[in-house]
């Protein structure tokens, strides 16, 4: 059996829904997309919400660049993690993402792949080699 599938205007209306309950303050840059802070650890993570191709894809830089070796990533997404994965800018930030079908899409499905983005930020942020910005 087929699942049926939801708009994009569907999934972020649930999104806008979840983030309401969780009281995030929500930017809206554009009427597909939402930028949004969640608490990791003890710092906002900032996360990009956004609808594309049959997907809800999120998300958020967890480091600066070279903070976090290379290799701990690759290690990481190979084996740790599930539904997110860990990737790199061109200047070497971390960023973890999360991607979800539209047809997946559900209060529950979009709060544990939030639940799940922010576990590994937290993650990540543990293993990082913080610069000293004094």
């Amino acid at each position: 059996m087929q699942e049926a599938s939801v708009s994009p205007a569907a999934a972020v209306a649930v999104l806008d829904a979840l983030l309401r309950d969780l009281g995030a303050t929500v930017h809206r840059p554009a009427p597909l997309e939402r930028g949004f802070a969640l608490t990791a650890g003890e710092w906002p993570l900032h996360v990009g919400a956004r609808v594309v191709a049959g997907l809800l894809e999120l998300q958020a830089e967890v480091a600066p660049p070279g903070a976090i070796d290379a290799a701990w990533l690759l290690h990481r997404n190979r084996r740790d993690v599930r539904v997110v994965r860990y990737a790199c800018s061109a200047e070497g930030a971390t960023w973890v993402h999360g991607d979800l079908a539209l047809e997946a899409v559900s209060t529950a499905s979009v709060d544990d792949v939030l639940a799940r983005l922010v576990g590994a930020a937290e993650d990540a942020a543990a293993v990082a080699v913080w610069p000293d910005w004094s």
